[in-house]
C-alpha cells in the first residue's frame, strides 16, 4: 500500500527547485594574456612563438616588438566575478551572460587596488582573442587580449 504525503511532496519539490538555480547558474573559462609591447611603428613586426596564438591581433597594432607579460586563467560564476593579476595591474572579470558557447563580460583594470576608468564590456567566444586594454606608457604599453576557454 502507498502512502501519500503532500507535505513531504511539497518539501522535495520546494527543495528541487532552490537547488535549480545553482545547477544552471553556469561559469566562463577565461583566459586573460598580458603582452608588453614597443617600438611603435617598427616593421617588421616581431611576434615571438609564445603569443603566436595572438598575432593577429597584435599585427593589428601599430607596435613592432612583443614579449608575454604573463597570463592568468579565472573563471567567474554567472552574476559573479573573479580575479586575477598581471604584471602591475590587477583584473576582475564579471560574468554577466551565457548564450551558448558565448560569454558576455566586464571588465575592471585596476592599479594599486583601484579601479582605472570604467568598466569594460565584450562578448567573447570560444578561440577568438579580444584585445580588451593598452594600459600604461603609450611608447610601451601592457596589451590585454582575452580568450574564453569555455562555458560550463
Amino acid at each position: 500500500m502507498r502512502v501519500y504525503c503532500p507535505v513531504l511532496s511539497a518539501v522535495v519539490v520546494l527543495a528541487f527547485c532552490a537547488a535549480l538555480p545553482a545547477a544552471y547558474a553556469g561559469s566562463a573559462t577565461v583566459e586573460i594574456q598580458g603582452v608588453s609591447a614597443a617600438d611603435p611603428g617598427k616593421q617588421p613586426q616581431t611576434v615571438p612563438t609564445t603569443l603566436a596564438r595572438y598575432k593577429a591581433v597584435l599585427k593589428g597594432t601599430v607596435y613592432g616588438t612583443f614579449a608575454d607579460a604573463g597570463s592568468a586563467i579565472v573563471k567567474p560564476a554567472l552574476g559573479g566575478k573573479d580575479s586575477a593579476a598581471i604584471g602591475a595591474y590587477g583584473v576582475d572579470v564579471a560574468l554577466s551572460k551565457i548564450a551558448g558557447q558565448r560569454a558576455k563580460v566586464e571588465v575592471t583594470i585596476k592599479q594599486g587596488g583601484k579601479p582605472i576608468g570604467q568598466p569594460i564590456g565584450c562578448m567573447l567566444s570560444p578561440g577568438e582573442p579580444v584585445m580588451v586594454s593598452q594600459l600604461g606608457d603609450k611608447q610601451k604599453p601592457t596589451i590585454l587580449l582575452f580568450t574564453l576557454k569555455e562555458t560550463e
